[in-house]
């Protein structure tokens, strides 16, 4: 259960929420904050800028609860905690796309209750909370049934790897290019598109603020194996990422692993 410090609410959380990623795009707007502190990682001086910003706003309106980060990754994983990525799609700020979010979500119990995703440079924000459904820019996300074409997204301006596969194998497939894995997975969530798959590492902050917000609207997240993307002592997921409406689910399912043998 969320517990809010006294005279806060999540209403005004999410406006702060919000102005920190207006902050952050400002910081690319201006080219500020886009000194490497870490080449190899691709790692930014906006990137502990912002994660900062996320965790005082979090600490001013959530009683105590520890804040685990990209930006400072620890394998301890408590009851109840914050997981938060504070860019989300750092090349695509670097490099002057719009492809970037701000996404945190709380988890108890392994299990993600409440999240936030906020892509300023589209001013689009993503909020979940366990059975309660989830909203775009406060509006209530309903269940769109897939249309006669799929839509699959991925961040490359043609489709690559698996996507080019999916493309060659599903009947009337349309491409849409997009930046983060947080941000892909919302627009699936969305309806902005049907499909998203990837066939790399990832961590459970790239896509947990995102699973909440899928789950919520009937969407499934899922590895190649077809099991729900759950939380992990190591935080890493090394076996593929599948967010999809769950009409064509084992469709994409057997095109992968046909694709393995």
């Amino acid at each position: 259960m969320l517990k809010l410090n006294k005279n806060c609410s999540l209403d005004n959380f999410e406006k702060d929420f919000k102005k920190i990623g207006n902050q952050i795009y400002s910081w690319q707007i201006q080219s500020i904050n886009k000194e490497f502190i870490n080449k190899k990682n691709f790692k930014l001086s906006a990137d502990i800028s912002a994660d900062n910003l996320i965790k005082s706003i979090i600490k001013k309106y959530f009683r105590k609860t520890p804040i685990l980060s990209e930006e400072n990754k620890y394998n301890k994983i408590s009851k109840n905690f914050w997981l938060i990525d504070p860019i989300d799609g750092t090349r695509s700020f670097y490099n002057n796309f719009k492809g970037f979010v701000s996404q945190a979500c709380y988890i108890t119990n392994g299990e993600p209750i409440y999240s936030v995703i906020y892509a300023p440079a589209l001013k689009k924000i993503w909020t979940a909370q366990l059975g309660f459904g989830a909203y775009l820019n406060g509006k209530k996300i309903k269940l769109i049934e897939k249309k006669n074409n799929i839509k699959l997204i991925d961040n490359y301006p043609k489709p690559r790897g698996i996507a080019k596969l999916l493309m060659k194998k599903i009947t009337d497939c349309k491409y849409i290019e997009s930046g983060s894995i947080g941000l892909k997975a919302c627009f699936v969530a969305d309806g902005t598109a049907n499909l998203f798959v990837k066939d790399v590492d990832y961590r459970d902050w790239d896509i947990m603020p995102a699973l909440l917000v899928n789950s919520e609207v009937g969407k499934i997240v899922c590895d190649f194996n077809g099991k729900l993307i759950k939380i992990t002592k190591s935080l890493k997921k090394t076996k593929g990422l599948i967010v999809c409406e769950k009409d064509f689910f084992l469709k994409i399912l057997r095109i992968i692993n046909e694709a393995k043998k």
